[in-house]
C-alpha cells in the first residue's frame, strides 16, 4: 500500500483533475462530506467545488496553498474501492484531517492496473489552524504501516539477514542486495544506515558485512566454474532482453519479473556509471561490468530493427500486456527505434516515414482487434444489454468487453441527451437521421426503446429514460416506407431523380439498418461505416 502527498494549490486544481477524470468515465466520486448546500444539489460543477474549498480556507489568511491532496493505491486490484475508502478514512484520522466539519472528497479511479483513490480536502481544520505539515511525507508512510499492521523495523532486520546470505564480494554487493528490497543504504563512519521513507530503520557495523565478504570469496573460488558458467547465462539473457526494452527500467522490470534477476545503478538517475546484479534466484551478486559493459547494456538505440526482432519485441509487449494496442505500441517503439507501424501494416522509419518493411498479418490484425476492443470498452457499458448491443455492433465476442457497472456515465449521458434533444426540436423528420449522424450519434431501436451510440462523446444513451421524444423517428421510418414504395411504383424515372427522392431514406436506413424501417420487433444495427471491423485508431473514431 503506497500513499502519495501530491503537490498543494491555491485554487484547488486537485478537483478539477479528478472531475475531469470523471467526466470521461476513468473515477467516480466516492464521497463528498461537509460541504454543506452543496451536497444537496443534483449537480456539482468543479468551480462549485473548487469555491467553497477556497472559501473554507480563507479562514486562515496566512496558509497560500492549503489543498492536500493524496493518491491511495494497492497493488493489481488487492483492495476494492470500498476497502480503499476506509483505509482513506484512517489514514486521514492519523494525519490530522479527521475534525469534526473537514470538507473532503475521495474519488476512486480505474484508469491503471492498480485500484487507487485520491482524496482531496483543506490544510486549514474546522477552527482555522493549519494542521500539522511537518516531516508529513515520512509521517504518511509511518501511517500507512500502521493502518496495514506493518512491522518496517522487523522487516528491515530481516531483509539484512537475508543478504547475509548472499554471495558478494563487496560492500558495494552488499548495498544493492538491500537496495534491491526497496531500501536506501549509506555509509557513516564506520556503519551502514540502511532507510525506507526518509527515516533510518537500522545500523549495520562495517565489520559484520566485512566478515561475511571474506566466507563468501573462499567459497567463490571454489564454485569458480559455476560462476561463470551463471554469468554466461545472464549475458545471454541481458542481451536479449535488452533488445526487447525501451529503456533501463523497462530492462531491469522485465528481468526482475521473469527471471528474479534485479539491476542496481551506480550513479546518477540519467546517467549511471555502472551497475550490480542481484541474482535472487541463486542469491548471489555480481559486478555489472563482468557481464556486459553499462554502454552495451544501456545503448537503446534507434538503429534499425529486423523484421524477426521487431515482431520479437511485439510479441514480447504483448506477453506483457495482451491488451496492447496499435497507438500504445507505435508510442513505444518510436521512442526506442524512431519507428512506426501504419493501419496497413507497413513499418516506417523516421519523421520521413521511410518503409522498411510489412508487419505479419496476424500480429497487425491482433493489434488492431485490440484497438477496437480498447476503443469499444470506452463506452464503458454498464449492463450486459448495453455490453452485447455494442459487441454485435462492432462484431466483438462477449467476452472481449467487460460491464462497468462501477464507473458513472452519467455527466457525459447529460450532456450527450441535452445534444440530441436539441437536434430532434429543431430538425424536420425528413432529416432527422442524417442531422444526427452528422453530430456523431448512431440510432439502435429494440422494439419501442431506443438508444444513441454517441461516437464522439463515447457514451451510451437510453433516449426513454432521459424523456426524448421519439416521435419523429417513427413519422422518419414511415416516409422511408413510403418513399422506398414509391421508387418500385416508379422505376422508369431517370437515376437522378431517384437519387434526389431515395436521400432521406438511404439515411433512415444507414441510422437504423440496412432494411430501412419496417415495424418488425427487432434490434436495428448501425450500417453506416463502411467497415466496422477495419477500426485502429481510437483519436480519429473520437473526433
Amino acid at each position: 500500500m503506497i500513499a502519495t502527498i501530491l503537490h498543494s494549490s491555491k485554487s484547488f486544481n486537485a478537483v478539477d483533475y479528478n472531475e475531469r477524470k470523471v467526466a470521461k468515465g476513468t473515477a467516480e466520486l466516492l464521497e463528498i462530506k461537509n460541504f454543506r448546500y452543496l451536497q444537496t444539489m443534483g449537480f456539482l460543477a468543479p468551480a462549485d467545488l473548487k469555491r467553497f474549498l477556497m472559501d473554507y480556507s480563507a479562514r486562515n489568511e496566512r496558509i497560500e496553498n492549503a489543498q492536500f491532496h493524496v493518491a491511495i493505491s494497492c497493488k493489481g486490484q488487492e483492495y476494492s474501492k470500498e476497502q480503499l475508502l476506509d483505509i482513506a478514512h484512517k489514514y486521514l484520522k492519523e494525519m490530522g484531517y479527521a475534525n469534526e466539519g473537514q470538507p473532503l472528497l475521495i474519488y476512486a479511479h480505474h484508469d491503471t492496473n492498480n485500484n487507487h483513490i485520491h482524496i482531496v480536502t483543506s490544510r486549514v481544520a474546522p477552527d482555522g489552524h493549519k494542521i500539522d505539515h511537518n516531516n508529513e511525507r515520512v509521517r504518511s508512510m509511518e501511517a500507512i504501516n500502521r493502518i496495514m499492521g506493518v512491522n518496517r523495523s522487523q522487516e528491515t532486520k530481516s531483509i539484512i539477514q537475508n543478504a547475509f546470505g548472499y554471495s558478494y564480494s563487496s560492500l558495494g554487493q552488499f548495498n544493492a542486495i538491500i537496495e534491491s528490497s526497496g531500501y536506501e543504504c549509506y555509509q557513516e563512519d564506520d556503519d551502514i544506515k540502511v532507510k525506507k521513507d526518509g527515516k533510518v530503520l537500522e545500523t549495520v557495523p562495517l565489520t559484520e558485512i566485512m566478515s561475511h565478504i571474506r566466507q563468501k570469496d573462499k567459497e567463490d573460488k571454489e564454485d569458480k566454474e559455476e560462476n561463470e558458467k551463471r554469468k554466461k547465462q545472464l549475458k545471454a539473457i541481458l542481451a536479449k532482453y535488452q533488445l526487447l526494452s525501451a529503456n533501463k527500467e523497462e530492462l531491469r522490470a522485465l528481468m526482475k519479473k521473469k527471471f528474479g534477476v534485479d539491476l542496481i545503478f551506480v550513479g546518477s538517475k540519467d546517467q549511471p556509471y555502472g551497475y550490480h546484479v542481484v541474482d535472487h534466484k541463486e542469491k548471489a551478486v555480481y559486478k555489472g561490468s563482468s557481464i556486459m559493459p553499462i554502454k552495451a547494456l544501456l545503448n537503446f538505440s534507434n538503429r534499425n530493427q529486423t523484421k524477426e526482432e521487431l515482431e520479437a519485441y511485439i510479441n514480447s509487449q504483448l506477453e506483457n500486456n495482451p491488451r496492447l494496442t496499435l497507438i500504445d505500441l507505435n508510442k513505444i517503439i518510436w521512442k526506442k527505434f524512431a519507428i512506426s507501424i501504419d493501419r496497413n501494416g507497413q513499418v516506417e522509419k523516421g519523421i520521413r516515414k521511410q518503409h522498411l518493411y510489412d508487419l505479419n498479418e496476424s500480429l497487425l490484425a491482433q493489434l488492431k482487434l485490440n484497438s477496437k476492443i480498447s476503443w469499444v470498452q470506452s463506452f464503458h457499458p454498464h449492463t450486459e444489454e448495453e455490453r452485447n448491443m455494442l459487441c454485435r455492433l462492432f462484431h466483438l465476442d462477449n467476452t472481449d468487453v467487460a460491464v462497468e457497472r462501477e464507473v458513472d456515465n452519467s455527466v457525459r449521458q447529460r450532456e450527450s441527451a441535452q445534444h440530441i434533444s436539441e437536434i430532434i426540436d429543431y430538425t424536420t423528420p425528413h432529416e432527422i437521421f442524417q442531422r444526427l449522424r452528422e453530430g456523431g450519434y448512431f440510432i439502435v431501436r429494440d422494439g419501442d426503446s431506443y438508444n444513441a451510440i454517441d461516437m464522439r462523446n463515447t457514451v451510451i444513451v437510453n433516449l426513454q429514460e432521459f424523456g426524448i421524444n421519439t416521435d419523429k423517428f417513427h413519422l422518419a421510418e414511415h416516409t422511408s416506407e413510403k418513399e422506398q414504395k414509391h421508387e418500385h411504383s416508379n422505376n422508369q424515372k431517370n437515376a437522378q431523380q431517384r437519387h434526389r427522392s431515395n436521400k432521406s431514406s438511404n439515411v433512415a436506413k444507414q441510422m437504423l439498418g440496412s432494411n430501412g424501417g419496417g415495424g418488425i420487433n427487432r434490434e436495428w444495427e448501425v450500417g453506416s461505416h463502411d467497415n466496422w471491423d477495419d477500426i485502429d485508431d481510437e483519436r480519429k473514431l473520437k473526433r
